[in-house]
Order: structure tokens, then C-alpha cells, then sequence
């Protein structure tokens, strides 16, 4: 171990990333925070910042929202449209990751962090009290490693984790739409349910464009290609075919990894654990929660991967336990949630927007069920 050595390296200026290093350094800690790209950068993602994810990341990230949206609108084969608000309430703010990262990211470098970007780790080396990250900024030591890289978490491979998550495929297109499209949705938020079988498609309007696209919770022998699916989706939303956008793909790991998410002296956050949830594959609530509970792992407890371990299982899993039975009832038993919709409109409608929206936590809305609802949970469970 070299004089240089790290007290914590942090791997990923995502939310989940920026959020660690600020934590750490804040508890006194000597901190590096390694990003791949050169800052900033486009990634992937809708971008729907739900205002509980908003107060936990504890700084102001007004430069980032593009459009904050107060309506959601839900479409659901066979019913009505269903239209949710809480007054004037935000329901969700509309951000660009590659503004929305940097902004988190600059707020760790200026709370002490030292940042190395366009720096790709290339090897892992373990030690007994440290360890050694090879990157083509040369070899960077540090006592404890903080995986934040992401669904295809490069860290985890080179550790040697094995691949235990189960992944929702998704593609999005940013679409620079016309004016008069542009005011057709930019005043809501909209979900288009069983668009796609097992998953839904969205619209989340953005500053000057749209963010379009669809993802898929559930495998089913009967897969759509999701680009076909996509592009139908557009045609239905009446997008003319010669709109300016760009498409992209991703995945988002939607179950937890079921061997470890801390191994020694790694720990593995957000994405790179599979926290995200299963009913709206949300991942930044979780990933920004996951780094609080690391930084006080490898700050406050003498063994950082047992007290990370256990802070996620006693804070996290029970959430992702009741949303794996949500989701089963959303994507998998159809009839089942539009029998729920039909008879007990208003109420589910409302629960389905309080937890896409983070208002309500999935446990709460199975422990405030009905008599009849939770019949039907218990078939879908």
C-alpha cells in the first residue's frame, strides 16, 4: 500500500456514486471518485426525479430540472383514462442524467472529493487491508471500493461477482417533437399500461423534446421486439415518423443480486446491487439511499460489508419484497388489476401514482389494503 492510499475509492458519478463520495467526505474521509466519461455525458435513462429522491440528495438540484409535472395521466386496456394529482403538489421532476450527474458530481469535488474522470478501471486487486484498482490513470489504492458503476457494474465483473439479477430490457427515444406536439404532453406525465405485454411505455416531456419509451418487467415466450413495439408506440401517440430523435436502449436490473451485495472490501450500490424497483424500474430513489447506508458502512462500523449487508436488508429488501408482489399483480395477472382498477378506481389509481411517484412505499400500500384487495395480492403472490 502506497502513501497515496485512498480511504475510500468511489467507482460511478451517478447519483448513487456522487452521493457516497459527498457522504464520506463529509465524515472526514480522504475520497476519489472515478468516472469512465468525461463529464458530462449522456446516459440512458427517462430522467423522472420523484421529489423523495430530490430532498435525499440533500442539495438544490433546481439547475437540473427541465419540467417539473404535477399531472400523471394512466392509460389501462378496457378503462377509462385515469387522470392523479395532489393539488399542486410535484410529482415528478423532469431531468437530462448527463446535467443531473454533473451537478451531483461537482457537488462532491467541492465538498473535498477528488475527482478522476475519463479514468476506466481495468483490473481489481485484493489485499488484506486494501485494495488496488488498475485504471489507465495508473494504479489507484484505496482501503475500501464503492461500486457504483452502474447495471453492467464493470467493478463487480473484475471482482468476480457472478451475474445473479434479473434485467427489464428498455428503449427510449428522445424526440424532438414539434411545437404542437410539445404542448399535447408537456403538461403530464403519462404511463400507457400492457402497451408492450408485461411492461409499459411513457412519455416524459423535458425542456425542449420528449423522452419516449418502453420497457419490459416480465419475461414471457410471447416477447415483442421492443424496437417494433416502440415505434408503434409513436404511431399511436400520433408522432410523425419524420420527427427529429435518437434511440436507445438499456437494461435495469429489477432483482437484487442473491448472493452478496458487500463482499470484504467491496460494496456495491444502486444499479450495481439490482435495487432498482420492480413495478416502475425506478432505480435512483434506491441508488441514492444504498449510498447513504454505504457511507456510514465504511465510516461508522468496524466491518463496512456486514453493516452495509444488513442496512440494506433491514431498509431496502422489505420494500423490493413488497413490490415484487406488486409488480406480479400489475404485469402478470391482467385481469386481477383491472377488476382492482374497476371496482376500486380512485383508491388504486391513486396508490399505483403514490408509489411510481415515491409518495407511498410499497409496504405501505399492502399494509393498508382492503379485505378484497388482499385477496387478490395473495393470488398474485
Amino acid at each position: 500500500m502506497n502513501a497515496a492510499c485512498y480511504d475510500i475509492a468511489v467507482v460511478g458519478a451517478g447519483p448513487a456514486g456522487a452521493m457516497a463520495a459527498r457522504l464520506c467526505v463529509a465524515a472526514g474521509r480522504r475520497v476519489v471518485l472515478i468516472e469512465r466519461e468525461t463529464l458530462p455525458r449522456y446516459k440512458t435513462c427517462g430522467g423522472g426525479v420523484v421529489p423523495r429522491a430530490a430532498e435525499l440528495m440533500g442539495i438544490d438540484i433546481t439547475p437540473a430540472i427541465e419540467r417539473t409535472c404535477r399531472r400523471i395521466e394512466l392509460y389501462v386496456p378496457g378503462l377509462p383514462p385515469q387522470t392523479a394529482q395532489h393539488g399542486d403538489d410535484p410529482l415528478i421532476h423532469m431531468t437530462m442524467r448527463d446535467t443531473l450527474d454533473a451537478l451531483l458530481t461537482q457537488a462532491a469535488a467541492s465538498a473535498g472529493a477528488e475527482l478522476r474522470t475519463a479514468c476506466r478501471v481495468t483490473g481489481v486487486t485484493e489485499h488484506d487491508d486494501y485494495i488496488t484498482l488498475s485504471t489507465g490513470q495508473g494504479d489507484i489504492d484505496a482501503r475500501y471500493v464503492l461500486a457504483a458503476d452502474g447495471a453492467r457494474s464493470n467493478i463487480a465483473k473484475l471482482a468476480g461477482w457472478p451475474e445473479t439479477r434479473q434485467f427489464a430490457p428498455a428503449v427510449e427515444w428522445e424526440v424532438h417533437a414539434s411545437e404542437a406536439d410539445m404542448q399535447r404532453f408537456s403538461a403530464a406525465v403519462r404511463f400507457d399500461f400492457d402497451f408492450i405485454r408485461s411492461g409499459y411505455a411513457w412519455v416524459f416531456p423535458k425542456r425542449h423534446h420528449l423522452s419516449i419509451g418502453l420497457g419490459r418487467l416480465r419475461h414471457t415466450t410471447a416477447d415483442e421486439n421492443l424496437n417494433a413495439a416502440a415505434a408503434r408506440y409513436l404511431q399511436a401517440l400520433g408522432i410523425d415518423a419524420d420527427t427529429p430523435m435518437q434511440r436507445h436502449g438499456y437494461v435495469v436490473p429489477i432483482t437484487p443480486r442473491t448472493d452478496a451485495i458487500a463482499r470484504r472490501r467491496i460494496l456495491l450500490l444502486g444499479d450495481a446491487a439490482g435495487l432498482a424497483d420492480p413495478v416502475a424500474a425506478e432505480g435512483i430513489t434506491h441508488a441514492i439511499l444504498s449510498a447513504q447506508h454505504a457511507a456510514e458502512a465504511v465510516t461508522a462500523h468496524r466491518d463496512p460489508a456486514s453493516a452495509y449487508t444488513q442496512l440494506i436488508g433491514q431498509q431496502l429488501m422489505p420494500e423490493l419484497r413488497a413490490a415484487k408482489i406488486l409488480s406480479r399483480l400489475l404485469y402478470e395477472h391482467r385481469l386481477l388489476r383491472t377488476m382492482v382498477l374497476r371496482l376500486q378506481r380512485r383508491r388504486a389509481v391513486e396508490a399505483m401514482v403514490d408509489v411510481f411517484t415515491g409518495r407511498r412505499t410499497f409496504s405501505d400500500v399492502l399494509a393498508h389494503r382492503s379485505r378484497f384487495l388482499r385477496y387478490l395480492l395473495s393470488r398474485a403472490a
